[in-house]
């Protein structure tokens, strides 16, 4: 809490001591309101980065090109992270979604196609102010669909994608994707 905050909480303490208001109401408003009211924290920041960039330097990255039992042990390695930074971290909106995403890709590697779609979904839902994480994912799910063979699936997340991205003077590379979508709706 800032000291702003700590005097304004002393204040109002000591306006409900005289007024005789129970210990209990008070502290059920502290939790609640410092729940609100709290900055995001540098030191969660930092940890989630070096969380995600360590997953995916040692991991994710290396299953790419490891074979075997290797590529498994990877993947499997590059999930746990991602989980991990998922249950630590739940107030770093950004590196959440990006570490949704990625489990959903890993996910994708092995093989998972309903379980990464759902993943891949999920990134909207749990970060909707994460444009780019949920441009990719939706895009990941809807090439994953569309290359098993589910083109109706495919098309929903084609269609998503069009729907909230087609928007007038888009980057190159997000007016790509929605082109691309457009072609897959016809």
């Amino acid at each position: 809490m800032s000291q702003s905050n700590l005097e304004c909480v002393h204040r109002l303490l000591l306006h409900l001591r005289a007024r005789q208001v129970s210990v209990f109401s008070v502290s059920l408003w502290l939790i609640f309101s410092t729940g609100c009211a709290t900055a995001p924290n540098p030191a969660h920041a930092h940890g989630a980065k070096t969380l995600f960039e360590s997953t995916a330097r040692n991991y994710h990255f290396p299953s790419a090109v490891a074979t075997g039992t290797e590529r498994e042990r990877l993947l499997n390695e590059a999930a746990t992270g991602y989980e991990r930074l998922l249950r630590q971290y739940p107030d770093q909106d950004d590196w959440c979604a990006k570490s949704l995403r990625s489990l959903a890709n890993v996910r994708a590697t092995q093989g998972r196609l309903d379980e990464a779609v759902q993943l891949y979904g999920r990134v909207a839902a749990q970060h909707p102010r994460q444009d780019w994480e949920i441009l990719q994912s939706w895009k990941s799910a809807a090439d994953l669909l569309w290359e098993a063979g589910r083109r109706a699936d495919a098309q929903k997340f084609y269609r998503l994608i069009v729907t909230r991205f087609d928007q007038p003077n888009p980057a190159a590379m997000v007016k790509l994707i929605v082109h691309i979508a457009q072609m897959r709706l016809q």
